[in-house]
């Protein structure tokens, strides 16, 4: 009898890897040509040194990238309680409306590029119902400023609100996140689409799909975890197919993007400024961005973000121009 059950589960066991291998192998939902776009961070690219101008300007024009997803940082437009200079915004989504370029806007406090929560110093001690008030009013400002802008196409409310696990963040509830989501609803009168971004690959997406029009997925292929060192994702392409189509059926979801795509390294506890470039090469070389751009082509998503513009354009100026050259060819194909 144990002999029958052990052959058993050894048999399943290898069915299951074959299924999965097949499943890696057979499936490719590749269409012809993608929506490519970025996301891009000012102060992030400030943080490099970087002429954040020149950066943005060079992707709007020599990537020649016409989606863009750009966070509105609560640290830097309301320095001041009640005090609001979207100035740096403003400048952002004017050059892409120039350029041709459609843009994601991102609000809220939970925005991308770490510590994800960008709170002012003022804020950091506000009780939680003080707070909850004060981030719902940048909310509300920011879509009333920024609603006459015409190449705003969708709002991004807050960025993987509920991932616990990355960040430096206090929790944020789905109440909480729906509050603020009415608040972008009630304020913009075009009815413009609002997207609520999950992980990937640890969540379901479920709880964003119960409120959002639009789901954005980041997909990561190589990360670096304390315990395991470097970890490579095991999930072939259809994963991220069938789970948007799944998401799409069962709730009123109009569409999943993939809105963070890897394309810089995660090397291990450092600001990229402190890391080697054996080690950040190490974490993610030329190879893997083509790969994860033929990854994430496979998956059949029409609207893909790459996540990492500004790291490439730093390289071009250490000397490695490699990066930025593959991305403009790609965003370039006829």
């Amino acid at each position: 009898m144990r002999k029958i059950i052990k052959r058993s589960f050894w048999l399943a066991l290898l069915t299951v890897l074959l299924l999965y291998g097949w499943l890696l192998v057979r499936y490719d939902f590749s269409k012809e040509k993608v929506n490519w776009g970025v996301t891009f961070s000012y102060i992030y690219a400030k943080e490099l040194g970087l002429d954040w101008k020149q950066v943005y300007q060079d992707i709007l024009y020599d990537l020649n990238v016409k989606h863009l997803r750009i966070p509105v940082y609560w640290s830097e437009v309301e320095q001041k309680s009640g005090e609001f200079d979207f100035t740096n915004i403003d400048w952002q989504v004017i050059e892409a409306g120039r350029a041709g370029a459609e843009v994601i806007l991102v609000v809220g406090y939970r925005v991308p590029r770490w510590p994800e929560c960008h709170i002012p110093d003022w804020a950091e001690e506000l009780s939680i119902n003080e707070f909850d008030k004060e981030s719902r009013d940048l909310v509300r400002e920011t879509v009333e400023h920024f609603k006459i802008y015409d190449n705003i196409k969708v709002w991004q409310v807050n960025n993987e609100p509920f991932l616990r696990s990355f960040g430096k963040c206090r929790e944020m509830t789905s109440e909480e996140l729906a509050r603020q989501i009415k608040i972008v609803r009630e304020t913009d009168n075009e009815n413009r689409p609002v997207m609520v971004t999950e992980s990937g690959e640890l969540s379901t997406w479920i709880k964003g799909a119960k409120l959002g029009d639009v789901i954005g997925t980041s997909l990561y292929r190589t990360v670096w975890n304390e315990i395991v060192g470097y970890w490579r994702y095991p999930i072939p392409p259809v994963f991220y197919k069938w789970h948007a189509d799944i998401i799409k059926k069962f709730f009123n979801v109009e569409e999943v993007i993939i809105s963070e795509l890897q394309a810089e390294p995660w090397p291990p506890g450092k600001h990229i400024l402190l890391t080697t470039f054996a080690e950040q090469f190490k974490s993610f070389d030329l190879a893997k961005l083509e790969h994860n751009m033929k990854y994430a082509k496979r998956t059949g998503i029409n609207d893909i973000y790459l996540w990492g513009a500004e790291w490439w354009y730093w390289l071009k100026g250490e000397g490695y121009p490699e990066y930025w050259d593959f991305v403009r060819d790609e965003m370039n194909k006829k």
